[in-house]
């Protein structure tokens, strides 16, 4: 198993690949968050999953007792399969155009 740490604002995330070449994201909740901000975030990753077709979205990965959060002291800690593409962070501009294209993806989340 490989770590790489990736940007974040307030947690901590890092992609993780396995032996056998899968990818995840390890994502670590900031222990001072709210974590009703957590099963929100879940609950929109379940959502879009359900429309298939209109977006990409990782798949939350349950832990062994099937819970898809778990706890790791002080910090929430979940795991979610990992969508390969470049970084927005990675980045040296944002040219127009993907930021035309990320303004209608979101407003397509607002029907």
């Amino acid at each position: 198993m490989t770590a790489r740490e990736l940007p974040s604002y307030v947690d901590q995330n890092f992609r993780l690949r396995d032996r056998a070449g899968a990818e995840f994201v390890l994502k670590i909740m900031n222990s001072g968050e709210d974590p009703a901000l957590l099963k929100a975030q879940v609950s929109v990753l379940d959502l879009l999953r359900a429309q298939p077709g209109r977006f990409q979205t990782p798949r939350v990965i349950p832990c062994s007792a099937g819970s898809p959060v778990t706890r790791e002291g002080s910090h929430a800690v979940w795991l979610v399969t990992y969508l390969p593409g470049r970084l927005l962070a990675d980045l040296p501009e944002l040219p127009a155009a993907l930021l035309h294209d990320l303004g209608r993806g979101l407003g397509e989340l607002d029907r």
